[in-house]
């Protein structure tokens, strides 16, 4: 079986750059469940198990509710800000 070529669907995000201070968070952002400080670090629940973002790093809300941090190279290289 040959590999198949995809295309990637053009979907909204909502991301933050990830401070290092909780408090910085959207608020709504900071009840979820899925994010909370592991001492002086950030944890996110995601799919593949718990994740912590560097100082620096985009903090992603995908299409599906779920948060995953993703670097700064990688998330600009994916995404450009949407125009309203």
């Amino acid at each position: 079986m040959e590999p198949q070529t995809y295309r990637a669907l053009p979907v909204e995000v909502q991301a933050v750059i990830w401070t290092g201070n909780f408090a910085d968070l959207p608020r709504h952002w900071r009840t979820k469940n899925q994010l909370h400080m592991v001492g002086d670090r950030l944890q996110v629940e995601t799919i593949h198990g718990p994740m912590s973002p560097e100082i620096g790093d985009y903090l992603v809300l995908g299409v599906a509710g779920e948060f995953y941090p993703m670097p700064r190279a990688i998330f600009s290289y994916r995404y450009a800000e949407a125009k309203a």
